[in-house]
């Protein structure tokens, strides 16, 4: 990541790249190394919540988004999928949604347990296994712990 941009930056040049300190600091390494053959995962402590906090998003907005998750269903699925044993599949992607957007806000994640509360009875009743971007999935009794 960190080649990509000074590349990009030397062939630019630094007048032409706005905001290029906040892109750095967005990208540079956390400290983060995932398991390997053999080796296991390397997670910093608080990761991946300092990670998120290096680029501030006002709290009230991220309230607000997750409330709409939470409260709604905002791609409008629960009408293909009438049965409420597959609640969890209507959902699936506002469950992968919400599971990113609650790093913005760790005071949700770690201190309000009632929300948190209708978080996981809406989105995760039965599937604690979700894919949160391109393939990648993540098992939510593991990383939650």
């Amino acid at each position: 990541r960190e080649t990509i941009i000074i590349s990009y930056y030397r062939y630019k040049g630094q007048a032409t790249i706005a905001k290029i300190n906040e892109v750095c600091q967005l990208c540079s390494n956390t400290g983060y190394t995932p398991a390997r053959q053999g080796v296991p995962e390397k997670r910093p402590l608080n990761y991946p919540l300092d990670f998120f906090k290096r680029y501030q998003i006002q709290d009230q907005l991220v309230g607000h988004i997750i409330d709409q998750i939470k409260d709604d269903d905002i791609y409008h699925q629960l009408k293909c999928y009438p049965k409420a044993e597959h609640r969890s599949v209507a959902l699936a992607n506002q469950a992968s949604m919400v599971f990113v957007i609650l790093f913005f806000q760790p005071t949700v994640l770690n201190e309000n347990g009632e929300k948190m509360r209708e978080i996981v009875m809406k989105h995760f009743p039965d599937n604690w296994v979700i894919p949160y971007y391109q393939g990648f999935v993540i098992d939510l009794v593991d990383f939650w712990k």
